[in-house]
């Protein structure tokens, strides 16, 4: 089975780390990445909470706008390689561009219909750390006044900052996959990790 880490999961705030960098590459403006998370969280809500779009007769449309952003903000080529880690090495070109697409896809299906969850909750930021092509950002996710620590890891590609992973509570999401897929591919090899993503994928297809 996969999953998550249970500090990850047990925040509740997985929803609202993909609402803080998932619509800033619709703006020239945000060419910082503190910038473009700021700018993500006021546009997402924006598309959640809109009224023409609410309902379950809207849910494909809902969808499909949001994956259009999340499409522009993350770079899940990168994600993907951090993820599988020293067994992305020894795959063919066909079995990467297979399991970049699986990886991706499982990832939007995951959290983005949790993103609906959204009910007022705050995320603060508090700095940024910037170097080269690097940049860390650092905020608070505010729910019923507990503070959950959150820091984005983003990339710069060309003019955008892409996010390549996050942190919650000190657990990186992209640490917690690379465990998981290590351990399943050294008991089923890469065809057993491949076969549980599209399990894991049919599944969520299921529950939404």
């Amino acid at each position: 089975m996969l999953y998550i880490h249970k500090k990850i999961v047990a925040s509740g705030v997985i929803p609202f780390v993909f609402i803080a960098f998932v619509v800033a590459a619709a703006s020239a403006e945000a060419n910082l990445p503190m910038d473009s998370i700021k700018m993500t969280v006021e546009h997402i809500i924006q598309v959640v909470t809109d009224q023409t779009l609410q309902g379950d007769e809207n849910y494909t449309k809902r969808r499909e706008a949001i994956v259009r952003l999340v499409d522009q903000r993350f770079n899940f080529q990168l994600m993907a390689r951090l993820a599988l880690g020293d067994n992305w090495d020894g795959r063919t070109e066909a079995e990467r561009a297979q399991f970049v697409s699986l990886f991706s896809d499982l990832l939007k299906k995951t959290y983005i219909r949790r993103i609906e969850s959204y009910s007022q909750e705050k995320v603060l930021f508090t700095k940024q750390d910037i170097k080269n092509n690097l940049a860390i950002v650092f905020s608070q996710f505010i729910k019923e006044n507990n503070e959950v620590s959150i820091i984005y890891k983003l990339k710069k590609d060309g003019d955008n900052w892409l996010v390549f992973d996050v942190v919650i509570e000190g657990a990186s999401v992209i640490k917690q996959y690379r465990r998981q897929f290590s351990n399943i591919i050294s008991e089923e090899h890469f065809e057993g990790l491949i076969l549980r993503l599209e399990e894991k994928i049919n599944s969520t297809n299921v529950a939404s």
